[in-house]
């Protein structure tokens, strides 16, 4: 998470640091506007990667919690969640399970503005 935080530092140092050379020089207003473009679309994938890492991880504790073995994680995004469905094994029983997830990168927990948080539904029978 430490990484997240220094991309966040040079994203916001540069950007202060070319608005500021846009204004000093007008010729180079175009820097500031580039420079914004680029760190964004440099700072979605690895957000997003964390992102994935951490709910794998909750599905991992939790399904592992059950005493089961994650065989098989599926994802699908829906406006500000994101859609799991979790195929699972435990004592030779193969089950299914569904976990929404919020897209919030400090708090896996955290309720999104609409007030839905992660939420999980297990299916017994298959």
């Amino acid at each position: 998470m430490i990484w997240v935080k220094v991309m966040i530092l040079v994203f916001i140092v540069g950007l202060f640091t070319s608005i500021f050379v846009g204004m000093v020089n007008k010729k180079f207003m175009v820097v500031p506007i580039i420079f914004t473009i680029v760190s964004v679309a440099i700072l979605i994938v690895p957000v997003t990667k964390y992102l994935n890492d951490v709910h794998k991880q909750e599905i991992e504790r939790v399904i592992k919690s059950k005493g089961g073995k994650v065989l098989e994680i599926e994802r699908k995004d829906e406006n500000n969640l994101i859609r799991y469905t979790i195929t699972y094994e435990i004592e030779g029983v193969v089950k299914s399970a569904e976990y929404l997830a919020t897209k919030i990168v400090n708090d896996v927990h955290a309720k999104d503005r609409f007030g839905r948080g992660d939420e999980w539904t297990f299916y017994e029978t298959d």
